[in-house]
């Protein structure tokens, strides 16, 4: 079973399916191993949600620090020490950026990839002990079965400790960089705070606009369907004539 067909079956079954069921958030994590690449991966994340607020931080420092030159009040040597520090931290702040966003994709790209490996396998272990009358079912095709091991199987990584961890970086970013404000300016953190849950609705509106995947997946699996069995069956398609090749084209075409 896909993360496709949890969400698309298993809240309202369909009578095609009666034997699918719910599967909870840990029976999917127990393919996940091992299990500490999960919370490096989600360590790396809280460190990488530091990086856009502390980015905004250092630089204006550094600005600062830049525009100070030629003042009177300031002497060559405290320009001088002041610029070193704060390119020194600028330095090693774009050094950590770079490395927790590599250890991050490192920890869950591994993690993902054992995960979907172990489903693969279980996948297509479970087709095997199947009896021969469940492939008479036409959504259990070859071709559906096919796309459910190789690209549905993927989406499940998707759907674990990955997303998690970008909901946790994003929420962690947001609450720093309006604490930051509150810091230096209870005024601008006001403002911050205010204006922010527009900036979600927006990035939720922008996702409203994208195509329905549920329905471009759905008719990628008909259509995957039917040049199965028309592969399959080629002879007897081709024996009907001229007038069902077209037919059978115009159909794979709509589906597409």
């Amino acid at each position: 079973m896909t993360a496709s067909e949890m969400n698309l079956e298993v809240k309202k079954p369909s009578d095609a399916f009666p034997d699918y069921r719910d599967i909870e958030f840990n029976e999917i994590m127990e393919y996940y191993k091992p299990t500490w690449l999960a919370y490096a991966g989600f360590t790396a994340s809280v460190f990488a949600s530091l990086s856009l607020p502390m980015f905004g931080f250092v630089l204006s420092k550094y600005i600062f620090v830049l525009s100070m030159f030629g003042d009177k009040g300031v002497t060559r040597e405290e320009y001088n020490h002041d610029r070193n520090v704060w390119t020194a931290a600028f330095v090693a702040l774009c050094v950590g950026i770079g490395s927790c966003s590599y250890l991050q994709k490192l920890w869950f790209g591994r993690g993902g990839e054992n995960l979907t490996f172990k489903l693969r396998v279980a996948l297509f272990e479970a087709y095997l002990h199947k009896h021969i009358g469940w492939f008479d079912n036409k959504n259990r095709a070859p071709g559906i079965l096919t796309n459910q091991i190789t690209e549905d199987i993927s989406s499940v990584n998707g759907l674990t400790t990955e997303s998690a961890a970008i909901a946790v970086e994003a929420a962690l970013g947001l609450f720093f960089s309006c604490l930051i404000c509150f810091i230096f300016s209870w005024r601008l953190g006001i403002v911050v705070t205010l204006t922010s849950p527009f900036m979600v609705l927006g990035g939720l509106g922008m996702s409203k606009l994208q195509f329905n995947q549920k329905a471009v997946d759905d008719s990628y699996k008909k259509a995957n369907a039917l040049l199965n069995d028309l592969i399959l069956n080629y002879r007897t398609v081709i024996s009907f004539g001229d007038k069902n090749v077209e037919f059978m084209l115009m159909k794979y075409y709509r589906l597409l």
